[in-house]
C-alpha cells in the first residue's frame, strides 16, 4: 500500500479544480507540487504546474550594458521559459542598480521554476518587502511555501492574497489544498468552493482524499461531484488507482476467505 501511494502521490494533485473550469493539465506533469502560481495569472483556476523544463538557452544580448538593457533582455527571455537566461539578466541588471525594485519578484519565481529553492526563498523574502500589498506575489510564496512541505505557511501566505484580493480565484484554491495538507477537510471544501463551484470542490477533495488514503471518503465525494456535474470524471491516474485498490482489497477478501473454507493443500513428496 506504500508503495501504491507513492506512486499517486507524484501524478494525484495536477488535475485538481480544473476540468469543471475548462483548464486541462496532464497528470502530475511535476515531481513536486506547485500550486496555482506565477505561469497561471490568465487561468481561471490551476493548482499545479511545476517548473518545467529549461528551454535551450539563447545568447545574452552583447548589447545589455545599462539596468534597463538587462531588464528588457530578461523580460523577453522570461516570456520565452528562457529561464536561465533572464536570471543572469535581471541579476547582471542590479550590478548597475543594486535595490533596483521588482527584480526580485521576478528573480523568487525564476529560481523557484528552476528548483534553487534557497535563492528562491531569500527573492521571495525581499520581494514581500518591497512589494507587501502585491496578491499575485503573495499567491506565489503560498505556491513556493507548499512546495517545501510548509502547509501552515502556504496556508498564511495565501489567506494574505485573500485578503488584498479577495475574489482570487488561485489563492482560494492554493488556501484549500494547503488546509487540505493540514487535515482541515471541511475548511478545505469551503475554499474550494469559493474557487470553482460545488461539484468542482467535491471532485478535488475526493482527490485529495484518495492520496490520503480515505478510499472510501474519496470515493463518495467523487460519486458526489459527478452527480452535480456529470462530465466531471478524477484524473485517469485517480480513477486506476482507486479502482486497483478496490479490486487488490477483492482479492485479499477473498483469499482470506478462501484459507478459512477450503482445507490446506500440503505437497506430495
Amino acid at each position: 500500500m506504500r508503495i501504491r501511494f507513492a506512486l499517486l502521490r507524484r501524478c494525484l494533485l495536477a488535475t485538481v479544480c480544473t476540468v469543471s473550469l475548462g483548464c486541462t493539465i496532464s497528470p502530475f506533469s511535476l515531481p513536486q507540487v506547485r500550486l496555482a502560481g506565477p505561469r497561471d495569472r490568465d487561468a481561471t483556476v490551476v493548482v499545479t504546474d511545476a517548473p518545467t523544463g529549461i528551454a535551450a538557452e539563447k545568447s545574452l544580448p552583447s548589447h545589455s550594458q545599462s539596468a534597463e538593457d538587462c531588464l528588457k533582455a530578461a523580460r523577453e527571455m522570461e516570456a520565452h521559459d528562457q529561464d536561465l537566461a533572464a536570471i543572469e539578466q535581471y541579476e547582471r541588471a542590479r550590478t548597475f542598480e543594486p535595490q533596483l525594485p521588482g527584480v526580485a519578484r521576478h528573480l523568487a519565481v525564476l529560481y523557484q521554476r528552476t528548483g534553487d529553492v534557497d535563492r528562491a526563498a531569500v527573492e521571495f523574502t525581499v520581494a514581500l518587502k518591497e512589494e507587501p500589498q502585491h496578491a499575485d506575489l503573495w499567491n506565489d510564496a503560498a505556491s513556493f511555501r507548499f512546495q517545501r512541505g510548509e502547509y501552515a505557511k502556504a496556508e498564511d501566505a495565501a489567506r494574505e492574497a485573500i485578503r488584498l484580493s479577495p475574489d482570487h480565484k488561485r489563492a482560494w484554491v492554493n488556501l484549500g489544498l494547503s488546509l487540505a495538507e493540514q487535515k482541515q477537510h471541511d475548511e478545505a471544501f469551503a475554499a474550494f468552493e469559493r474557487a470553482a463551484g460545488t461539484a468542482a470542490a467535491h471532485n478535488n477533495l475526493g482527490i485529495i482524499l484518495a492520496r490520503q488514503g480515505r478510499l472510501d471518503d474519496a470515493r463518495r465525494e467523487l460519486a458526489e461531484a459527478r452527480r452535480l456535474d456529470p462530465t466531471l470524471r478524477p484524473p485517469p491516474a485517480v480513477a486506476e488507482f482507486l479502482a486497483k485498490a478496490e479490486a487488490d482489497d477483492k482479492s485479499t477478501t477473498s483469499e482470506k476467505t478462501g484459507s478459512n473454507t477450503k482445507p490446506r493443500r500440503t505437497a506430495a513428496w
